[in-house]
């Protein structure tokens, strides 16, 4: 358990760092008289194993990313994200596992129309749950580590498709740690051009 945390931890910063040096484009000052403003905004379905012997369980998700055009750190930016997996097969138990977080980011701008991407957020999450127990112990929260990766596929003009994948590291409860992983697939609304 203790490697898979560190092998995922590892590859996400690795692949973080690798990205940071590459080459930035620049890109084209705004047309005269358009705002632009270097904020995404995003929402779609989650599809997760919740990793509470619960299965696989689905849900909805946004987020909205901050990317300032740095001259040499171009892609560099801030994520907040936000997810509900409380539907399927868990739900008629009562299962619920809800979580919101910022952290840092990085999109690669290198090719047009794909732009792959890496994040570390740093969650709060919340298991809520039935349990029949004097007294009734019905959630757990606590805080989250949430590495992840995925890309943006261009659909048209500003709106992109975003494929997410991310694995949580939850802190320990009843002797476990749970590693919920999943993921996201939805559609992204970019505020300024990207080229």
């Amino acid at each position: 358990m203790r490697f898979k945390m560190l092998f995922v931890s590892t590859l996400s910063v690795t692949l973080l760092a690798l990205a940071v040096p590459a080459s930035p484009q620049v890109a084209p000052a705004a047309h005269k008289g358009e705002i632009e403003f270097p904020f995404t905004v995003g929402a779609g379905a989650a599809s997760y194993d919740v990793d509470w012997n619960q299965g696989r369980m689905v849900g909805v998700g946004a987020w909205a990313d901050w990317r300032p055009n740095f001259q040499y750190l171009s892609g560099l930016g801030l994520e907040l994200e936000a997810r509900d997996i409380s539907w399927d097969a868990g739900a008629r138990s009562g299962f619920a596992q809800r979580t919101i977080g910022v952290g840092p980011s990085y999109a690669s701008y290198y090719f047009p129309g794909f732009h792959p991407y890496a994040k570390y957020l740093f969650d709060y999450g919340r298991t809520s749950f039935s349990r029949r127990t004097v007294p009734p112990y019905t959630h757990f929260d606590g805080y989250v580590r949430t590495p992840g990766l995925g890309f943006e596929l261009r659909l048209v003009s500003r709106l992109w498709m975003r494929v997410d994948y991310e694995y949580q590291f939850w802190p320990q409860v009843n002797g476990g740690t749970p590693n919920p992983q999943g993921f996201t697939v939805g559609a992204t609304w970019h505020l300024a051009k990207i080229y």
